[in-house]
């Protein structure tokens, strides 16, 4: 089958004999069965100044050049300037995410016929997990119209999130582009997994409405940036640690010993792995003296600790460490001090 596309442009001739003259042919392709695209390469009369309306339809052909017509409208895009690209696009890791970052763009110079703010849509492509993991993608309908270009399918004209489905790892994210006179914009990426690697681009999209039709005018792709995924990130610091000197007897008769109980309040990180807990000796003046000795070697799941080797009429100072899966290990607690007395 061949696919002839045909480009109107500017208003809709109203009878359906104007609409057929309007409609000027622009691309010839070969085409299978299922899903096709073609790319409309737009003049600079069309591809620059202010928005316009563009009309597609498309006419199949089979072997011996029979149709059955025109299709109706097969897509609408807008022609015209298209916004600026996004500069200086740079990604960091943080506990929280990753923060994606661009120069903050000058008050846009744009026609009346745009409504609402320009958005920055942020084009993720994971690397590490593998192609046929479909991802959760994200994007609003309406054509593409980038660089002088418009892309049209067998049905229409292909909407954004349509076309992130040639990249199942690929995730689009729509933030506020940041309107000023200086200063970088930004958004957090929570949605990002450790151990894995991602790749960002950044497209600014501007919503134009022409006549009655509300379309997007998209940018050139920004710089790339990539970020690995890892967990670098110490837990929070054990806070409320307390320590009680307490006595504890084997039965009947048998010789106290005396203990020294702790407790603190939990962490709440998900990958914890647990806690440790240090001592170290105070002499007569309460001050801390001597090595630090750590009393349990593996991580405690729960936020509490018996110390069982306390010897009594001794001062000690007690810290805890929080640590995670990762071995990220957090700043010792605030010290608490005492003295085991029987």
């Amino acid at each position: 089958m061949t696919a002839d596309v045909c480009r109107e442009v500017g208003p809709r001739p109203r009878t359906p004999t104007a609409r057929l003259t309007a409609c000027v042919p622009v691309q010839r392709e070969t085409v299978s069965p299922g899903r096709s695209a073609m790319t409309d390469s737009l003049p600079g009369t069309i591809a620059s100044g202010p928005p316009v309306l563009l009309t597609y339809r498309i006419q199949l052909l089979n072997a011996a050049g029979r149709s059955a017509g025109e299709s109706a409208e097969a897509g609408f895009a807008a022609g015209g300037d298209a916004p600026a690209a996004l500069e200086a696009l740079r990604v960091s890791s943080r506990e929280a995410g990753a923060v994606l970052e661009w120069k903050r763009l000058a008050v846009p110079d744009a026609p009346d016929s745009t409504t609402g703010t320009d958005l920055v849509e942020l084009d993720r492509l994971d690397l590490t997990a593998p192609a046929s993991v479909a991802k959760t993608k994200s994007g609003s309908g309406g054509a593409k119209a980038t660089g002088g270009k418009t892309k049209t399918g067998s049905t229409g004209a292909q909407s954004h999130a349509d076309l992130s489905q040639d990249q199942p790892n690929e995730v689009r994210l729509r933030v506020p582009a940041g309107v000023g006179t200086s200063g970088a914009s930004g958004t957090l990426d929570q949605s990002i997994q450790m151990g894995e690697t991602y790749r960002y681009t950044a497209e600014l999209v501007r919503t134009v409405t022409v006549g009655t039709h509300v379309l997007e005018m998209r940018s050139a792709p920004s710089n790339t940036v990539q970020i690995v995924r890892t967990d670098s990130f110490p837990p929070a610091v054990p806070a409320g640690l307390a320590a009680i000197p307490a006595e504890r007897g084997e039965g009947t008769g048998a010789k106290v010993q005396m203990v020294v109980d702790l407790s603190w309040e939990p962490n709440g990180e998900i990958d914890l792995a647990g806690y440790l807990v240090s001592r170290q000796l105070l002499d007569g003046q309460r001050r801390p003296v001597g090595e630090v000795q750590r009393l349990n070697e593996t991580p405690l799941a729960a936020p509490a600790f018996r110390d069982l080797s306390a010897v009594a009429g001794q001062g000690y100072q007690y810290r805890v460490t929080a640590v995670d899966r990762s071995g990220n290990q957090s700043a010792p607690s605030e010290p608490v001090s005492v003295t085991v007395t029987p």
